[in-house]
């Protein structure tokens, strides 16, 4: 991979509909962020429409929302979405950052990142919080949770990351899915083993 030459990261726009001028960075954004979700979890059951997301950006009276698109050229290749309370005494921003795979180590989460720093530090906040998300299996060295429950792995990109930048690991969160359209007897032969 080589770093990315031609990076901008201006603020997207809160669009006033899906189908107005002003939504391309704003859709770019929300895709960006499934594709992400989807490569480092290995499905697609976290996927955010657009629509769901942008009432969220609309309406600010509770939590301001923004975010800024990360361009390598013309091509969207990362965003960053932004929260925090409208409360006067609020201190926390969260973030989630997101960046295509492809596009990766280059440069892109730094200049990301530094947009969130930014937004952080113009708004008065004292701590940022992130989250990062891992496929089931991962091997290798684990960083234990100082909750005593739970792991992530260690040697993973986004992780290494974070560690770099100052971040500590506060707790680790579970997702579990079970599909629909799998065959239902090995739960009910559990269920039934479960009450006798």
């Amino acid at each position: 991979m080589t770093e990315a030459t031609r990076l901008a990261v201006p603020p997207i726009p809160v669009p006033s509909s899906l189908r107005a001028p002003e939504a391309e960075d704003f859709l770019a954004a929300v895709e960006i962020a499934n594709l992400a979700v989807a490569y480092d979890t290995g499905h697609d059951g976290l996927r955010e429409e657009p629509l769901e997301r942008l009432g969220f950006w609309q309406d600010q009276r509770d939590w301001i929302q923004s975010g800024s698109l990360a361009r390598d050229g013309d091509t969207p290749v990362g965003a960053v979405g932004m929260r925090m309370s409208a409360r006067p005494d609020t201190a926390l921003l969260e973030f989630d950052l997101a960046v295509l795979p492809a596009h990766r180590g280059i440069g892109v989460e730094e200049a990301l990142w530094g947009e969130a720093l930014r937004v952080a530090r113009e708004s008065g906040l004292r701590t940022a919080q992130t989250w990062t998300l891992h496929r089931p299996g991962a091997q290798g060295h684990r960083l234990e949770s100082p909750t005593g429950w739970g792991s992530v792995p260690a040697d993973d990109p986004q992780v290494v990351f974070l560690l770099a930048h100052g971040f500590e690991l506060g707790q680790v969160e579970r997702t579990s899915a079970y599909d629909l359209s799998a065959d239902p007897d090995p739960i009910a032969r559990r269920f039934t083993d479960a009450v006798a």
